[in-house]
């Protein structure tokens, strides 16, 4: 049996395309073109098989995404795909799947999307590195990281993470094209599978940072280091922008800044800030 078979039996089992099917089933809008979410409800057995035998047989290929733009906070626009709710069972499918062999090789520092993880868990980790006096912060952005992450490094994340079986169908599933470079861009924000493809895109990343022995945490595409003088979060932050200019991204040159965190920061939605105990940033260490 090839290694293909032999995940799209795993990703096609009935408990594993059941569980898929579960998360979705109290959705509303369309199952596919022309069948609406709420007949499919009624009596979902047999579109859940049907959609399990393209799977297995290889036939299946995703519905173009609809294309939604939402505004951010920082008042840009981010495109949102919206799938076909059959679509989005495919790839959570396939996920269940994949992310138990992946998820134990990932970097402890890395919370985003990550099962039993959680912003919680990250924001408390950022505290946890500040108290124990690595007060200066490499507060950093991702420059448009989904729109601009090039397919062939995406495919060669997942085939060095789960196989090349993995990719292949990855590949596929997205609606990428057989023929991939570094002209070739984009992971779709709305994809269930995007934010495992994230994870796996900036391990390097990960990589690069532990092995420089600064302190970061990282959930998805956002991310900060933490070190105890501003020379070394400065340091820290260009190796980082070494590691994403391999990978096709680079950091944001307006919103990436090193400050002390005397002075509150904002990550993931909440404020953070030293001890007030530890000295103001005009009289911390400047050198290494």
């Amino acid at each position: 049996m090839s290694t293909t078979n032999a995940l799209l039996d795993a990703v096609c089992a009935p408990e594993n395309i059941s569980l898929a099917w579960s998360r979705f089933a109290r959705c509303r809008g369309m199952w596919a073109p022309g069948l609406p979410m709420g007949q499919v409800a009624k009596s979902p057995v047999l579109p859940v098989l049907m959609l399990a035998e393209e799977m297995r047989r290889g036939r299946y290929r995703p519905q173009p995404a609809h294309r939604v733009p939402v505004r951010k906070a920082d008042g840009g626009l981010r495109e949102l795909h919206i799938y076909m709710i059959r679509d989005r069972v495919a790839q959570r499918a396939l996920l269940q799947v994949l992310q138990p062999q992946t998820d134990p090789h990932m970097s402890p520092m890395s919370f985003g999307f990550r099962p039993g993880r959680s912003v919680a868990q990250a924001v408390h980790a950022v505290q946890r590195e500040l108290d124990a006096g690595l007060c200066w912060v490499g507060d950093a952005d991702v420059e448009k990281c989904f729109d601009r992450m090039v397919h062939r490094h995406a495919l060669h994340a997942v085939e060095d993470a789960a196989g090349g079986a993995a990719a292949g169908l990855l590949r596929r599933w997205m609606g990428w094209p057989a023929q991939v470079g570094a002209e070739t861009r984009g992971l779709a924000q709305g994809s269930v599978l995007a934010p495992w493809v994230c994870n796996l895109y900036l391990a390097p990343l990960d990589a690069r940072i532990q092995a420089a022995g600064l302190g970061w945490v990282r959930y998805a595409d956002d991310f900060v280091l933490l070190a105890p003088t501003r020379r070394m979060a400065e340091e820290g932050l260009s190796l980082c922008a070494q590691a994403l200019g391999a990978l096709g991204l680079a950091l944001h040159p307006v919103k990436t800044a090193v400050r002390h965190a005397a002075l509150p920061f904002r990550f993931l939605g909440q404020w953070l800030a030293a001890t007030p105990l530890l000295p103001a940033p005009c009289a911390c260490p400047q050198g290494s």
